[in-house]
């Protein structure tokens, strides 16, 4: 299968999937078995979106021109994941999410004039070429306005490379082959922060799948925060790639309250004692915080 161009965190996962206890002739919800693959101690993931604002921001606020915030307000997030599979069907098999900084072609969503932006990319492969169409979340999802929600592929393209000029490649090393960028068509290589994170949609509907589950006794809402964060000096934390990968941008995901306050699985009694859960459809894999599988 074809991968991303620049480089894949690679951790090895079990020969096993996630599974969960199906359906058969009960209509009872049945029992979480495992904590779903997009899921990470949140004090990884707070110590990330910290390396972030400490090292990586400040430099991208100062090459763009324009402070920068960290923090993004997904309305309805899991209502948009509910819309791609409506709308692509079986071809919506990967969520590709791009950084991009909005300026440039317009229209340039309210609040976002040289501002950081997440885009996300449904597609039908691994392959970042193969994408379904370019969404953003400026504002709460709306699935029977989806073209208040959708760029061009021109927008895609200028945003990602205004981000591409502010990366802030000081804050890492340039001898590091880990941190190469290999041009498609030139195939030159140069070096290169991340520019975008691949999730498996499989992975997407298992974290669905738990919020669901957790819903009913918990305030978890279909709305989700989304962070950029960094490794700190001492890279992947563990696994197989444990050391690698140091100070990479990655990317971070949370759930919301009713309240759209920060909802961690990690404080439900119970969870924590949970087994690992590995992913439904990738067999190189890193876990990350609600992220990284793939990342270019």
């Amino acid at each position: 299968m074809q991968l991303p161009s620049i480089f894949i965190f690679s951790k090895k996962s079990s020969l096993f999937f996630f599974l969960l206890l199906r359906f058969y002739t009960s209509s009872a919800q049945p029992d979480l078995q495992a904590k779903p693959f997009m899921w990470a101690d949140k004090n990884i993931g707070k110590s990330q979106i910290n390396n972030f604002n400490r090292n990586k921001l400040p430099v991208i606020s100062k090459k763009v021109g324009s402070a920068q915030k960290n923090y993004f307000f997904l309305g309805n997030f899991f209502g948009m994941i509910d819309y791609f599979t409506d709308t692509y069907k079986d071809e919506f098999q990967y969520l590709h999410v791009y950084i991009g900084v909005c300026y440039g072609i317009n229209p340039i969503p309210a609040g976002y004039n040289k501002k950081l932006i997440l885009i996300f990319a449904p597609s039908s492969s691994l392959d970042i070429n193969n994408n379904l169409g370019f969404y953003i979340l400026p504002s709460k999802f709306e699935a029977g306005n989806p073209l208040k929600f959708k760029i061009d592929i021109q927008q895609e393209k200028e945003w990602t490379e205004n981000y591409i000029k502010a990366m802030p490649l000081g804050t890492i090393n340039p001898k590091n082959p880990d941190n190469q960028f290999n041009d498609n068509h030139t195939h030159v290589k140069s070096l290169s922060e991340t520019r975008c994170i691949t999730y498996c949609k499989q992975d997407l509907d298992d974290l669905k799948w738990v919020k669901d589950y957790y819903k009913p006794k918990y305030p978890i809402s279909e709305n989700a925060a989304g962070f950029l964060g960094a490794y700190s000096s001492k890279g992947i934390p563990a696994g197989s790639l444990k050391g690698r990968f140091k100070k990479r941008i990655t990317t971070q995901f949370e759930f919301l309250d009713n309240a759209n306050k920060i909802f961690y699985l990690d404080d439900i009694p119970g969870f924590l004692k949970l087994p690992d859960g590995v992913s439904e459809c990738l067999n190189d894999i890193d876990n990350g915080q609600l992220c990284p599988t793939f990342c270019e």
